[in-house]
């Protein structure tokens, strides 16, 4: 019984001599519980809003590069580089385009055409207007009257007319001759503009192709040089529609 009572005093001893070293141990105790359950995550808070904030700020300079570049553009020169590409590949069957891109290149290359006929597909359904693949065609089928020469002037008018077209199973006779024309389509592409993404204009390639399917219609007479020519769209049949074809040849017999 003696040695509890003294052990009890011991620690009553204790705890004034160190009374205060515990309060301020407790307190610190308290104190780090409290930082971790609530300071900590201010601060992770605090972190996510400045992201925010600099996301926001890069999304604001954004914008204000892709208004800073829609006023630089040139409206004039928009609108026609635009109607430019629509009328070179139409975004639906341009019937109009094809029969005078074929009446302009006959007149110009003293090309008589003696008949031809549409494969235009279903006319009264959606398809007739857009291509189920991201580029369509229209195939005409022709036959005409005239000489080898006249006959590679008018091949080479309808590459350089719009719409844009691709020429196949070309027969060529001493003064007559039958070639199938496909004529080019494709629906425009569906465009959403995302407020965060930059605005850019055409790169040095695409403004290239564009100023030269901009001289096609301007180009209609035959170029000795076609054969040689970078464009997007040349004349394949350079190699063999020549003024000294054979009059007895009958190419693709």
């Amino acid at each position: 019984m003696a040695t509890l009572n003294n052990q009890s005093s011991e620690l009553k001893l204790l705890y004034v001599k160190y009374k205060q070293v515990l309060l301020a141990v407790g307190v610190l105790f308290v104190s780090l519980i409290l930082i971790l359950q609530f300071l900590i995550p201010q601060i992770d808070d605090w972190n996510i809003q400045r992201q925010q904030l600099a996301l926001q700020e890069k999304k604001i300079a954004v914008m204000n590069n892709n208004i800073s570049y829609l006023n630089s553009i040139n409206k004039t020169r928009a609108a026609r580089d635009f109607k430019t590409a629509i009328t070179a590949l139409p975004p639906q069957k341009d019937y109009e385009g094809i029969l005078s891109s074929i009446s302009n290149s006959a007149a110009s290359s003293s090309i008589q055409l003696n008949d031809y006929s549409f494969s235009v597909g279903d006319i009264a359904t959606l398809s007739a207007t857009q291509p189920k693949s991201s580029v369509g065609e229209i195939k005409i089928n022709i036959t005409f009257k005239g000489s080898v020469p006249d006959t590679k002037k008018f091949v080479d008018s309808i590459y350089s007319s719009f719409p844009m077209a691709t020429i196949s199973n070309v027969i060529v006779g001493e003064t007559s001759g039958s070639l199938q024309i496909a004529f080019l389509y494709s629906a425009l592409p569906k465009v959403v503009l995302e407020v965060d993404q930059p605005l850019n204009g055409l790169n040095l390639k695409e403004a290239k192709t564009l100023t030269e399917i901009s001289s096609w219609n301007s180009n209609t007479e035959f170029n000795n040089q076609s054969d040689q020519s970078t464009s997007s769209n040349p004349n394949p049949f350079g190699s063999f529609l020549s003024p000294q074809a054979s009059s007895s040849s009958q190419l693709g017999l």
